[in-house]
């Protein structure tokens, strides 16, 4: 079961975005956006970071659709390819992992998988996710994006 605080920070960090970086469509650039296929339906939307709260230095940053995924301490470098931790870890620390809030609320995290950044504010990922009422229930989620950073 995905830990409480967890789900806080996903909730906060998804309305947050919402509110800074998404009042109207003019305020998007088309060069902010993401997307991103999980059980054959694919995402679009704005994609947008923030300082992380937990790691100094890292950004979470997120593709916000109806449903609404968050790359938690996305990786600073420009280019490489990292490996995603598990969201369900008790204490996932500063590695970088993966939540999805969908559109009925359910939680999903990443179990692993892999993130390739392919330059400074752009990745592609491919991450094994399940959700918390049902970890038997596993599928891949694939996207990208190239994101802003909120100040």
């Amino acid at each position: 079961m995905i830990p409480s605080l967890l789900r806080s920070v996903l909730t906060v960090m998804v309305v947050c975005l919402a509110f800074a970086g998404c009042t109207t469509k003019k305020e998007v650039e088309p060069e902010t956006k993401g997307e991103f296929v999980f059980n054959n339906i694919k995402y679009s939307g704005a994609c947008q970071g923030i300082a992380s709260k937990t790691c100094k230095g890292g950004y979470d940053v997120a593709i916000m659709s109806t449903a609404n995924i968050v790359i938690y301490n996305m990786p600073t470098a420009a280019t490489g390819t990292f490996n995603i931790a598990n969201g369900w870890a008790t204490n996932p620390g500063c590695n970088t992992y993966v939540l999805v809030l969908k559109e009925n609320g359910n939680q999903i995290a990443s179990i692993n998988g892999t993130l390739t950044k392919t330059g400074d504010n752009s990745f592609i990922l491919l991450v094994n996710v399940t959700e918390f009422a049902t970890a038997s229930s596993a599928a891949t989620i694939s996207g990208s994006g190239t994101y802003t950073i909120l100040k």
